[in-house]
């Protein structure tokens, strides 16, 4: 089953929406991914040709009754109208008779008082999940797989707002874990808060080490600056698989070799690594300047001008475009470029690890700024700092001018010849330390 938490429910702004209670919007969260498990759970019983959809229906059931239970109802107004009358009456008539000419008098009078009034009640109902209704129809279901399990891959987990996150994992560890299904989270590690923990020590959410733990750090296999050659043959390999799924069986037939088809698009190994470098580790924006180098090669093979001109047109129609639109973090941006490359000579720069600046995480979610390390301790020791680099974009426009970045931070002295992009190493990063209060004491004269 797989679940993209960008896409679950009608309407995911409503997880954003501050004009909502906390109550609603976890709440709502909850319960639509739930029915994303529930809908897919279903459709594997029913194309199943191993699996008893009559075993798993009422279980199935079940389940959806108690996702039916967890709605969160907000202010209800109930209005009652009362109506109220009195009627009096006396009667005045004449009766005459032929035979028996005697009057019959009836003197009388009508009265009629209404009283109509409105009230109206204001009623709220706090939702709440019940997860023992959730687990046993889950665990009925996962013991209906027959040698087999159910695996939950839970995608952009970091799209959902941060003070989230930790209800909708305490779901998981109460519900799905405890059923006996798989659960796999693809998270950004900076941008996932699993647990809160409180002062006492009891915490929501799940806990790594103890309910989970982390298993595979994709930066390993596809950021350049972790392990070259690893990150190389990950780029490769995903070109050479797009590339040949897009081609006619009879053209792609000649391109058995992975080696002999990525010599055919790159004029040299060189132009290949600068590629890999600048794609940041990101698959998505490698495709895109795989697409925009080709076009600027023409009926070349790709080289290295040509991947830096892809990446400096890719950071300024996807990311800059975006930064462009907040006036703050674009000034934020401005300010490290000046404080980093055109002051310090570097391009990369400590940040207190236990520090959090909505600026600083809004350019990382625009991939402007990119993680090169995190924990590492300054030159004096004790205090912690995560290393964060400019993107690969942001800087290429600086090359061959007085500007270029000639060390990863301010005291790596190997320096670069000024035509090159300084490669990203680790070596003595313990002075280029980034003071936020700088920034905000410069206030609106910050570059």
């Amino acid at each position: 089953m797989y679940v993209d938490l960008r896409s679950i429910g009608s309407n995911g702004s409503i997880y954003n929406d501050s004009t909502l209670s906390f109550t609603q919007r976890a709440s709502t969260l909850l319960i639509d991914f739930l029915g994303a498990i529930h809908d897919q759970l279903l459709e594997i019983f029913v194309d199943s040709t191993e699996l008893d959809l009559s075993a798993a229906g009422g279980h199935l059931d079940r389940f959806a009754n108690a996702i039916s239970t967890t709605r969160v109802e907000g202010p209800v107004s109930i209005k009652e109208q009362r109506h109220h009358e009195d009627t009096a009456s006396v009667k005045a008539g004449v009766a005459l008779k032929k035979l028996d000419p005697t009057f019959n008098i009836y003197v009388g009078s009508t009265n009629k008082e209404a009283d109509d009034s409105e009230v109206s009640y204001e009623l709220a109902r706090e939702a709440h999940v019940i997860f023992g209704d959730l687990n046993a129809p889950l665990k009925a279901i996962a013991g209906l797989a027959k040698g087999k399990r159910f695996v939950v891959l839970v995608d952009e987990w970091s799209d959902i707002p941060l003070e989230l996150q930790p209800f909708l994992a305490d779901l998981i560890r109460k519900a799905l874990i405890a059923s006996g299904m798989t659960l796999k989270i693809a998270a950004i590690e900076h941008r996932a808060r699993f647990a809160q923990v409180s002062k006492s020590g009891q915490y929501v959410g799940l806990q790594l080490g103890a309910d989970v733990m982390a298993d595979v750090n994709l930066d390993d296999f596809m950021v350049f600056e972790n392990d070259e050659q690893r990150a190389v043959n990950f780029f490769r390999n995903l070109i050479y698989r797009h590339c040949l799924s897009n081609l006619d069986k009879s053209v792609a037939a000649q391109y058995k070799d992975e080696s002999a088809f990525i010599l055919s698009i790159f004029t040299e190994k060189r132009a290949l690594e600068e590629f890999v470098r600048a794609a940041e580790g990101v698959p998505r924006d490698a495709l895109n300047l795989l697409n925009k180098a080709a076009i600027k090669a023409e009926d070349r093979r790709i080289g290295v001008e040509d991947v830096r001109a892809a990446a400096r047109e890719w950071y300024q129609s996807d990311k800059a475009a975006f930064i462009n639109q907040d006036v703050e973090t674009k000034r934020l941006l401005n300010w490290i470029v000046d404080k980093v490359i055109r002051g310090r000579k570097a391009r990369a720069f400590l940040f207190d690890a236990d520090r959090r600046e909505d600026l600083i995480d809004r350019l990382f979610d625009s991939r402007s700024l990119h993680i090169l390390k995190k924990n590492i301790s300054s030159k004096e020791g004790g205090q912690r700092f995560d290393a964060y680099k400019l993107d690969y974009g942001c800087y290429v426009d600086l090359i061959k001018t007085s500007m270029n970045p000639n060390a990863l931070l301010d005291d790596d002295l190997a320096g670069l010849p000024t035509d090159e992009v300084p490669d990203d190493d680790y070596r003595a990063i313990r002075r280029a330390i980034l003071d936020f209060s700088d920034f905000a004491a410069a206030g609106n004269s910050a570059i």
